[in-house]
């Protein structure tokens, strides 16, 4: 009965310890995996080939601005292949250049 016993408490000590031992082993941070997040990147990706694809306005950093004959703003744009914007300037006076900013004064 004292072998059964010390052999018992002996096994005992040995699973306590096992447990203690695997205890304390750390494996890090659990790794998440988010399923979602590729679909979200091919999906902005799909989005920007789109954009790129579609016609831009040729934008400048210049504004041109157009006046009418009692100095009131008439029309203004930042887009060089704007056809309004080339109508206008066609009938349009230059005025002057000032900090990116073109003036024209519509004369007929």
């Amino acid at each position: 009965m004292d072998n059964l016993k010390n052999k018992s408490i002996i096994i005992l000590g040995v699973l306590v310890a096992t447990i203690i031992i695997f205890s304390n082993i750390s494996y890090g941070d659990p790794i998440i995996i988010d399923y979602n997040f590729q679909a979200e990147q091919d999906y902005q990706l799909t989005e920007i080939q789109l954009l790129l694809n579609e016609s831009v306005p040729d934008y400048t950093s210049e504004i041109i601005r157009i006046y009418n004959s009692s100095n009131e703003l008439i029309y203004e744009t930042r887009d060089k292949e704007d056809e309004r914007m080339q109508i206008l300037i066609n009938k349009s006076d230059f005025l002057t250049d000032i900090n990116q900013i073109k003036y024209y004064k519509l004369t007929r």
